[in-house]
């Protein structure tokens, strides 16, 4: 058995069969991973969404699904500019199925050795050494932080790049379990110690990056060029 961990793949569902394909998973033994934002502008949400779900993935709430489940976009009556950036979903017949799936997913996962979470893990978190769910106070940090400051308090912006006191949050991170993150595909991929950042901005024509714990192995497809 092994585990594969999915960055951002944000409707990109070629790029995502490619990947799988590459990796041969065995559906009956291996677990799948997202990191979130499995949705967004790429041509498929929809599928992405079946497709992870057929495939009794494990998930993550990204700030995409976030938004759309806070502007009403997997209701029975969804308003169309709830999913501009996702069209396909808005078309799709099993839509408000597919909401009441992408609903039930936390905010972060903890696999032992791997915590798993969209965008950054809250220092509290970490400090404490023992993993719990994260507070309603602690939902945007773990679906939009890039940067903090050593007390995890977060600049009002984070682009331009913020300066002192505030650095990337895993810069100050210091827990035992390796976290496998996105939300950053201007960072790109991040492999360090207890650190595996995945998202490499696939929907903006650059990769889409898998890692399997197991082995500790990249793994990654060319995206399409996209406008």
């Amino acid at each position: 058995m092994v585990r594969v961990f999915v960055g951002d793949v944000q409707g990109c569902l070629h790029e995502l069969e490619q990947l799988l394909a590459l990796l041969k998973l065995d559906a009956q033994r291996d677990q799948l991973f997202f990191v979130g934002d499995l949705v967004n502008k790429g041509p498929d949400s929809a599928g992405v969404l079946r497709l992870a779900r057929d495939l009794d993935a494990q998930c993550v709430l990204g700030n995409h699904e976030a938004k759309l489940i806070a502007r009403g976009g997997f209701e029975p009556e969804a308003p169309s500019d709830a999913l501009r950036r996702c069209p396909d979903l808005l078309r799709a017949p099993d839509r408000v199925e597919l909401g009441a799936w992408v609903k039930s997913w936390p905010l972060m996962r903890d696999l032992g050795d791997v915590w798993l979470v969209h965008a950054a893990v809250p220092p509290a978190l970490w400090q404490a050494h023992t993993f719990r769910a994260p507070t309603t106070s602690e939902r945007e940090f773990c679906i939009v932080a890039r940067y903090c400051d050593a007390a995890g308090q977060r600049p009002p912006t984070d682009w331009p790049e913020p300066k002192a006191p505030f650095r990337p949050w895993h810069e100050f991170y210091s827990g035992s379990a390796t976290v496998v993150f996105g939300h950053w595909a201007r960072q790109g991929l991040l492999v360090r110690d207890r650190l595996r950042g995945l998202d490499t901005g696939c929907v903006y024509g650059k990769e889409l990056t898998a890692w399997v714990a197991e082995t500790d192995e990249i793994v990654q497809v060319a995206a399409k060029t996209r406008s």
